[in-house]
């Protein structure tokens, strides 16, 4: 009788632990469709960058390394 109790328990836990773990994955993926608003300020790192290197900031950077 007590090995039935057991069985029982750990089919419940693992029963629990399945639909807990499928409500979290279905949340997970219907919050990543649903969200497609870009964050604020994004507009500034997609801006290209400046090819040409400023001497004076590599000097410090060369000097704090040490």
């Amino acid at each position: 009788m007590r090995k039935k109790r057991v069985y029982k328990d750990i089919i419940f836990l693992l029963v629990s632990f399945l639909i807990t773990t499928a409500v979290w994955v279905g949340f997970e993926v219907y919050r990543a469709y649903v969200k497609s608003e870009t964050p604020e300020g994004i507009e500034r790192y997609l801006e290209g960058l400046d090819p040409k290197l400023d001497p004076e900031i590599l000097t410090k950077l060369e000097s704090k390394a040490i």
